[in-house]
């Protein structure tokens, strides 16, 4: 992982699930829209209620991580996002799971732009790793999206398609809460590394 990959690790793992959180609505979404039969005209709305939240939210953020910081701003909004989303296998019907999405993708949507801003302080604290830490991202994102869709296929036949939600959304609280509990306050990049 390179000079800076182990000190940048819980910031990667993150940005994986978030990734992983994305395949999973667009590789799954919408087939569950599409199971309720009552409301399939409307199935259209479950994937808008997965997306309009990073629309809105992104101007929110700034002043959140202005009060708790970035990456507390992203770790706590993907816990309670995956929180929100572990409870999809309740809805029992259509406009309650469209709640439960939009709430589910409100709160972690506040996560992208907080972890990309981590990314950016490091960047900006370290200019000679630009590049190192722009592919780790990357990379990250990248892993999140090869193995999302397969993860989504592999729950969806076990659990069904609202299980797999809720399983996504229970893996999302254990990883947010070991990630609260193991990152340090302060990652700084050694001067010996910038050199």
């Amino acid at each position: 992982m390179g000079k800076v990959g182990h000190l940048f690790f819980p910031i990667l793992v993150l940005t994986v699930f978030l990734n992983l959180f994305d395949s999973f609505f667009w590789t799954v979404g919408p087939l569950l829209a599409e199971s309720f039969s009552s409301s399939r005209q409307f199935a259209g709305f479950f994937m808008t209620a997965y997306s309009l939240p990073t629309l809105l939210i992104g101007w929110f953020v700034g002043s959140v991580t202005l009060r708790f910081g970035k990456k507390r701003t992203a770790f706590f909004s993907f816990l309670l996002g995956s929180l929100a989303l572990s409870t999809l296998v309740l809805a029992n019907n259509f406009w309650l799971l469209l709640v439960i999405v939009f709430v589910a993708s409100s709160l972690s949507a506040m996560a992208w732009p907080a972890i990309n801003g981590v990314y950016t302080d490091y960047i900006s604290e370290a200019h000679k790793l630009e590049k190192e830490i722009e592919g780790l991202s990357d990379m990250a994102a990248n892993l999140g999206y090869i193995i999302g869709p397969v993860l989504a296929g592999f729950l969806a036949d076990r659990v069904g398609n609202a299980g797999t939600f809720s399983v996504l959304g229970l893996v999302g609280v254990i990883i947010a809460l070991v990630l609260i509990k193991f990152t340090p306050k302060q990652i700084t990049i050694p001067q010996s590394i910038v050199k």
